[in-house]
C-alpha cells in the first residue's frame, strides 16, 4: 500500500487512476482497457498468485481483459511460479536471475565454493535465531537488497529482523508471514 501511494505521488498520477479490488469490481466493465497490477517486488511469486486468485474472485475480471503484473524487481523463481500457475505474463524493470542470489552456485559473489559454504553456515546460524521459519528469508530467497520504503522479507533476516537484541541494518521490513521482524 505504501509503495502504491509513493509511486502515485512521485509520478503525479491522480488517485482516481488507482483502484483497489472493490473499486475494480464497481467498474463493472473491463472492455475499454487493461488492468495493471503494480508491486515493488516479485520474489517467490506466492503472494502474486494468492492476490491474483483473490482479485479474480472479488472483481470478476473477464477472460478478454488484459491484466499485466508490473514490478520494479522480479526474481526468476517467482516469475516462473506465477507464469506456471496463472495466465499472466510478468513485466519487470529489473529481472534477477539465480546468479543474483548470493548462495546460488552460479553467483559470482564468492570466489570459491568454500567461501559460499562458510557464508551459508553463518547466515543459517543467525537466520535460525532471527527467523526460524525462514533463516534465508521468505521461501529461502536470500536476497541482498532493501527499498527506501521497506525491506522485503525475502531478504536475509540479518538485514531486517528485530528479534531479541538484534539491531538490523535496515529498520523497516520483515513480515508477519515468517513470525519475525518489524
Amino acid at each position: 500500500m505504501a509503495s502504491r501511494c509513493m509511486h502515485r505521488r512521485e509520478n503525479r498520477i491522480p488517485s482516481d487512476r488507482f483502484l483497489d479490488y472493490s473499486g475494480l469490481a464497481e467498474l463493472g466493465s473491463f472492455e475499454r482497457g487493461s488492468v495493471v497490477l503494480l508491486d515493488d517486488l516479485l520474489a517467490s511469486g506466492h503472494q502474486a498468485v494468492f492476490e491474483w486468485d483473490r482479485l479474480q474472485r472479488l472483481a470478476n475480471i473477464p477472460a478478454n481483459c488484459r491484466v499485466l503484473p508490473a514490478t520494479l524487481v522480479s526474481c526468476e523463481a517467482g516469475t516462473r511460479y506465477v507464469e506456471e500457475r496463472t495466465d499472466l505474463e510478468v513485466c519487470s524493470a529489473l529481472k534477477l536471475t539465480r546468479a543474483n542470489e548470493p548462495l546460488d552456485p552460479s553467483s559470482h559473489l564468492f570466489r570459491t565454493e568454500e567461501e559460499r559454504a562458510q557464508a551459508r553456515q553463518i547466515l543459517k546460524k543467525y537466520g535460525e535465531i532471527l527467523a526460524p521459519r525462514g533463516p534465508f528469508g521468505y521461501a529461502g530467497s536470500g536476497l541482498l537488497f532493501s527499498f527506501a520504503h521497506s525491506t522485503p522479507d525475502n531478504s536475509l533476516p540479518i538485514f531486517w529482523s528485530t528479534t531479541g537484541d538484534w539491531f538490523p541494518l535496515f529498520t523497516s521490513g520483515g513480515s508477519t508471514r515468517m513470525g519475525a521482524g518489524a
